[in-house]
Protein backbone atom coordinates (compact mmCIF):
# COMPACT_ATOMS: atom_id res chain seq x y z
CA UNK A 1 0.00 0.00 0.00
CA UNK A 2 1.34 3.14 -0.97
CA UNK A 3 1.80 5.36 2.38
CA UNK A 4 1.19 8.78 0.41
CA UNK A 5 -2.57 7.86 0.10
CA UNK A 6 -2.52 7.47 3.83
CA UNK A 7 -0.56 11.29 4.53
CA UNK A 8 -1.67 12.90 1.92
CA UNK A 9 -4.81 14.44 3.64
CA UNK A 10 -2.24 15.96 6.00
CA UNK A 11 -0.06 17.33 3.58
CA UNK A 12 -3.02 19.20 1.82
CA UNK A 13 -4.16 20.71 4.49
CA UNK A 14 -0.66 20.96 6.56
CA UNK A 15 -1.31 24.33 7.40
CA UNK A 16 -3.77 23.09 9.74
CA UNK A 17 -0.98 21.39 11.61
CA UNK A 18 2.20 23.71 12.36
CA UNK A 19 1.80 24.55 15.27
CA UNK A 20 5.27 26.90 15.08
CA UNK A 21 3.48 30.55 15.67
CA UNK A 22 6.38 31.99 14.19
CA UNK A 23 6.34 30.15 10.73
CA UNK A 24 5.57 31.61 7.43
CA UNK A 25 2.23 29.73 6.64
CA UNK A 26 1.48 31.93 3.60
CA UNK A 27 4.29 30.84 2.09
CA UNK A 28 2.83 27.46 1.49
CA UNK A 29 1.10 28.27 -1.61
CA UNK A 30 4.45 28.72 -3.15
CA UNK A 31 6.05 25.14 -3.03
CA UNK A 32 6.09 22.50 -4.89
CA UNK A 33 6.62 18.81 -4.16
CA UNK A 34 10.09 18.40 -5.10
CA UNK A 35 11.49 15.18 -2.72
CA UNK A 36 10.09 11.75 -1.70
CA UNK A 37 11.70 9.79 0.75
CA UNK A 38 10.37 6.69 2.16
CA UNK A 39 11.11 3.76 5.08
CA UNK A 40 9.20 1.08 5.54
CA UNK A 41 9.14 -1.00 9.11
CA UNK A 42 6.47 -3.36 7.84
CA UNK A 43 3.80 -3.78 5.19
CA UNK A 44 0.32 -1.91 6.07
CA UNK A 45 -2.14 -5.03 6.98
CA UNK A 46 -5.89 -4.54 6.82
CA UNK A 47 -7.24 -3.53 10.07
CA UNK A 48 -4.34 -1.89 11.26
CA UNK A 49 -5.32 1.97 13.36
CA UNK A 50 -2.13 4.01 11.92
CA UNK A 51 -1.35 7.14 14.19
CA UNK A 52 0.64 9.85 12.10
CA UNK A 53 2.92 11.87 13.69
CA UNK A 54 4.82 15.22 11.70
CA UNK A 55 7.24 17.62 11.99
CA UNK A 56 9.80 19.99 10.23
CA UNK A 57 12.83 18.12 10.01
CA UNK A 58 14.69 20.43 8.20
CA UNK A 59 14.20 23.94 6.47
CA UNK A 60 17.33 24.59 3.77
CA UNK A 61 18.01 27.21 1.31
CA UNK A 62 18.33 25.71 -2.28
CA UNK A 63 19.52 27.18 -5.31
CA UNK A 64 16.14 28.05 -6.63
CA UNK A 65 14.45 29.08 -3.29
CA UNK A 66 14.20 26.87 0.04
CA UNK A 67 13.45 23.49 0.66
CA UNK A 68 11.14 22.70 4.00
CA UNK A 69 10.98 18.57 4.66
CA UNK A 70 8.56 17.08 6.53
CA UNK A 71 8.53 13.95 8.57
CA UNK A 72 5.65 11.44 9.12
CA UNK A 73 6.30 8.85 11.52
CA UNK A 74 3.34 6.01 11.25
CA UNK A 75 2.72 3.95 14.53
CA UNK A 76 0.01 1.21 14.55
CA UNK A 77 -2.32 0.34 17.85
CA UNK A 78 0.69 -1.07 19.41
CA UNK A 79 2.64 2.04 19.11
CA UNK A 80 5.19 -0.04 16.72
CA UNK A 81 6.46 1.63 13.65
CA UNK A 82 5.08 1.02 10.32
CA UNK A 83 6.54 3.74 7.71
CA UNK A 84 8.20 6.56 7.69
CA UNK A 85 8.16 9.21 4.83
CA UNK A 86 10.22 12.43 4.63
CA UNK A 87 8.33 14.81 1.92
CA UNK A 88 10.13 17.89 0.41
CA UNK A 89 8.59 20.61 -0.46
CA UNK A 90 10.14 23.45 -2.56
CA UNK A 91 9.37 27.41 -2.83
CA UNK A 92 10.69 29.10 -5.38
CA UNK A 93 12.06 32.30 -5.29
CA UNK A 94 11.87 32.28 -0.97
CA UNK A 95 15.09 33.44 0.76
CA UNK A 96 16.14 30.59 3.33
CA UNK A 97 18.06 32.47 6.49
CA UNK A 98 19.41 29.43 7.75
CA UNK A 99 21.18 28.86 10.90
CA UNK A 100 24.91 28.70 8.86
CA UNK A 101 23.78 32.47 8.17
CA UNK A 102 22.66 33.62 12.03
CA UNK A 103 25.99 31.87 13.12
CA UNK A 104 28.42 33.51 10.78
CA UNK A 105 27.04 37.19 11.37
CA UNK A 106 27.91 36.57 14.99
CA UNK A 107 31.62 36.63 14.30
CA UNK A 108 33.57 39.88 15.08
CA UNK A 109 34.27 42.01 12.05
CA UNK A 110 31.65 40.54 10.07
CA UNK A 111 29.30 42.84 8.31
CA UNK A 112 26.92 40.92 5.27
CA UNK A 113 26.42 37.46 5.44
CA UNK A 114 24.70 35.78 1.82
CA UNK A 115 24.12 31.81 1.59
CA UNK A 116 23.17 30.53 -1.27
CA UNK A 117 22.87 26.35 -2.35
CA UNK A 118 24.39 25.05 -5.10
CA UNK A 119 24.23 21.55 -7.13
CA UNK A 120 26.42 19.39 -5.10
CA UNK A 121 27.16 15.64 -5.05
CA UNK A 122 26.96 15.02 -2.06
CA UNK A 123 24.30 16.95 -0.51
CA UNK A 124 20.74 17.74 -2.22
CA UNK A 125 22.31 21.28 -2.17
CA UNK A 126 25.57 22.41 -1.06
CA UNK A 127 26.01 25.89 1.08
CA UNK A 128 27.81 28.85 -0.49
CA UNK A 129 28.47 31.27 1.92
CA UNK A 130 29.86 35.10 0.75
CA UNK A 131 31.13 36.83 3.85
CA UNK A 132 31.68 41.07 3.69
CA UNK A 133 33.70 42.04 6.49
CA UNK A 134 33.20 45.51 8.10
CA UNK A 135 35.10 48.30 6.92
CA UNK A 136 38.61 48.38 8.46
CA UNK A 137 38.16 44.73 9.96
CA UNK A 138 40.31 41.46 9.32
CA UNK A 139 38.54 38.34 8.20
CA UNK A 140 39.42 35.31 5.99
CA UNK A 141 37.66 33.13 5.06
CA UNK A 142 39.46 30.06 6.96
CA UNK A 143 38.33 32.02 10.18
CA UNK A 144 34.70 32.03 9.13
CA UNK A 145 34.90 28.13 8.50
CA UNK A 146 36.82 27.22 11.96
CA UNK A 147 33.89 29.92 13.68
CA UNK A 148 31.37 27.08 11.76
CA UNK A 149 32.93 24.64 13.52
CA UNK A 150 29.88 24.72 16.20
CA UNK A 151 27.26 24.29 14.36
CA UNK A 152 26.21 20.92 12.75
CA UNK A 153 28.86 19.49 10.09
CA UNK A 154 25.66 19.44 7.64
CA UNK A 155 24.84 22.46 8.55
CA UNK A 156 28.18 24.50 7.41
CA UNK A 157 29.08 26.43 4.51
CA UNK A 158 31.20 24.15 2.15
CA UNK A 159 33.04 27.05 0.69
CA UNK A 160 33.75 30.44 1.92
CA UNK A 161 34.18 33.75 0.02
CA UNK A 162 35.01 37.14 1.22
CA UNK A 163 33.32 39.53 -0.56
CA UNK A 164 35.24 43.05 -0.95
CA UNK A 165 33.74 45.52 2.20
CA UNK A 166 33.73 48.46 -0.56
CA UNK A 167 31.65 46.71 -2.89
CA UNK A 168 27.77 45.99 -2.70
CA UNK A 169 26.04 43.28 -3.65
CA UNK A 170 24.29 42.75 -7.03
CA UNK A 171 20.57 44.02 -6.38
CA UNK A 172 17.33 43.12 -7.99
CA UNK A 173 15.10 46.11 -9.12
CA UNK A 174 13.13 45.79 -5.87
CA UNK A 175 16.29 46.26 -4.09
CA UNK A 176 16.76 42.43 -2.53
CA UNK A 177 20.46 40.73 -3.12
CA UNK A 178 19.84 39.00 -6.24
CA UNK A 179 20.56 35.27 -5.93
CA UNK A 180 20.18 34.70 -9.42
CA UNK A 181 23.39 37.15 -10.13
CA UNK A 182 25.64 35.63 -7.14
CA UNK A 183 24.93 31.83 -8.45
CA UNK A 184 26.34 33.05 -11.68
CA UNK A 185 29.36 34.25 -9.92
CA UNK A 186 29.76 31.62 -7.93
CA UNK A 187 29.57 28.69 -10.85
CA UNK A 188 32.75 29.51 -11.74
CA UNK A 189 34.15 29.20 -8.48
CA UNK A 190 32.53 25.77 -7.43
CA UNK A 191 34.38 24.44 -11.04
CA UNK A 192 38.10 25.58 -9.83
CA UNK A 193 37.06 24.27 -6.70
CA UNK A 194 36.38 21.06 -8.38
CA UNK A 195 39.28 20.83 -10.25
CA UNK A 196 41.33 20.97 -7.00
CA UNK A 197 39.40 18.73 -5.17
CA UNK A 198 37.15 20.59 -3.34
CA UNK A 199 33.58 21.74 -3.20
CA UNK A 200 32.06 17.70 -3.52
CA UNK A 201 35.50 16.48 -4.77
CA UNK A 202 36.16 16.14 -1.11
CA UNK A 203 35.01 14.01 2.08
CA UNK A 204 32.74 15.75 4.20
CA UNK A 205 33.41 15.49 7.65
Amino acid sequence: MNCAAITWPISERIWEYIEAADFPKELIAAQVHFTELLGFHRFVRPGDELTIKGCIAAIEPHRAGTLVIIRFAATDQDNKPVFTEYIGGLMRGVTCRGEAEDHIAKLAGVDVVEVIGMKHKIFDDGIFAFVKPKKGATLSAQAVMDHCKDIASYKRPQHVEIWPPDRTFPLTRSTKVDKIALQRLVEPIIEALQKAGEWDAKQVV
